[in-house]
């Protein structure tokens, strides 16, 4: 993993993850340097000054397997270039602002495992945008004021799916939510 203050390795090598979480400034080129790490697997930017504008840079790294952008200065018009990470299994990006039409775009992500909208503003409706994600196993949705009816659609839209709720436990057999 590459972090702040740390020296790189002499010679060639592939970087597989980068974790600049916490960071209040961005390597220097960072943005124009990052399409390079083509094997890039994991992405840290939480609490980094990461923008709508920054994200297309990582439009070409298929290999990314998991990005936080949690705590960033990102809205919904990032969520154009995320589904171009067609590999990525995780993503963080809670405490952003992003609009309910967003999730239709990360639906639409085949791998895409484990979403974290922690903090996030949703209305009533737009949990359910989230059902063709099959592929889905855990959203968190902690810190979000959710509807019990709209659980209980998006559980029956995808039942696999384990939601992370306010208390931490998922909605189980004898919960009202799993229930007819």
């Amino acid at each position: 993993a590459i972090r702040p203050g740390r020296r790189l390795p002499p010679g060639d090598f592939d970087i597989i993850e980068i974790d600049l979480s916490r960071s209040r400034k961005m390597p220097p080129d960072f943005w124009k340097l990052l399409p390079a790490c083509q094997r890039l697997r994991r992405l840290n930017l939480h609490g980094t000054p990461t923008t709508d504008g920054d994200i297309a840079a990582l439009r070409d790294l298929t290999s990314l397997r998991s990005l936080d952008l949690s705590a960033t200065s990102i809205t919904d018009r990032a969520t154009i270039t995320i589904p171009w990470l067609r590999n990525l299994e995780e993503l963080d990006l809670s405490e952003n602002v992003i609009a309910n039409i967003s999730l239709l775009r990360l639906a639409a992500m085949p791998r895409l495992r484990s979403l974290a909208l922690r903090k996030i503003s949703l209305s009533p409706y737009a949990l359910p945008l989230l059902g063709s994600c099959r592929s889905l196993r855990v959203l968190d949705l902690r810190g979000v004021a959710v509807a019990p009816s709209a659980i209980e659609k998006f559980r029956q839209q995808v039942p696999d799916c384990r939601i992370l709720l306010d208390d931490g436990k998922r909605p189980g057999r004898d919960s009202p939510l799993s229930r007819p």
